[in-house]
């Protein structure tokens, strides 16, 4: 099976060293050294944890108005519960 690749920098594909990596980054093949790949994947994934903190913070920020809401509405429920039950304690008597 023969395999042809076309690749950004052909000169490292044809004498790669030993830390010389083929890579696809989803439009072109290229030709890195592990350091550069593993630096490149540690932004991208610090720049991802980043991303996540961010959504999570704004998803305890909108439990936390939820819990706000839920607190409030019982204290709106307990207070008609409190005025229907001494409107038909008036109407008994």
């Amino acid at each position: 099976m023969k395999l042809g690749l076309e690749i950004k920098n052909p000169k490292k594909a044809i004498k790669p060293t030993k830390n010389d990596v083929i890579v696809f980054d989803g439009k072109e093949w290229y030709v890195t050294t592990k350091e550069d790949l593993f630096k490149e994947f540690d932004e991208r994934l610090t720049k991802k944890e980043e991303e996540i903190s961010d959504k999570i913070e704004e998803c305890n920020q909108k439990i936390s108005e939820m819990n706000k809401l839920k607190v409030n509405v019982a204290k709106q429920l307990l207070q008609f519960g409190e005025i229907i039950t001494s409107l038909v304690s008036k109407e008994d008597k």
